[in-house]
């Protein structure tokens, strides 16, 4: 079962631990990597023997799987990347965290604006039946809380 978004912030508002700046950062860095790590993992890849119809001229499985971003203080909506199977530009992504050794306390934003992205995550996939965020979620707030 899914732990809710408020549920999990209220649980993670509970910790009043005081961490050092670069402690702070290097922690931020391993959750946010671990994130991203998880949902490429689980995010599934198109495959048409899996579906009821067939797929569309040309199709290669993929898109979804490497179109995970990550983008700390906003989100730029719109972002999509040609197929890749292996997310390698997903996983890319993490480069960006080295900005959280200027300022941790900046807030990042992992994310997949592709249109299909809420409809893997509720189940559509077979591949991924209880979706890729609040499995990864709850990974994270079982290993760190």
């Amino acid at each position: 079962m899914s732990l809710p978004y408020r549920q999990w912030a209220a649980e993670l508002g509970r910790l009043k631990v005081e961490i050092p700046r670069d402690n702070l950062a290097k922690l931020a860095t391993k959750v946010a990597t671990s994130a991203v790590n998880s949902l490429v993992e689980r995010s599934p890849v198109g495959d048409p023997k899996l579906w009821n119809g067939p797929p569309p001229s040309g199709y290669v499985g993929g898109t979804f799987k490497n179109s995970w971003v990550v983008e700390i203080g906003g989100i730029s909506p719109g972002t999509k990347r040609s197929p890749d199977a292996s997310g390698r530009s997903s996983l890319a992504e993490t480069a960006r965290l080295a900005a959280l050794a200027a300022n941790p306390y900046q807030v990042i934003y992992v994310h997949n604006s592709l249109p299909y992205a809420m409809r893997l995550e509720t189940g559509w996939s077979s591949q991924a039946p209880v979706g890729m965020v609040s499995v990864t979620l709850n990974s994270l707030s079982a290993g760190v809380l």
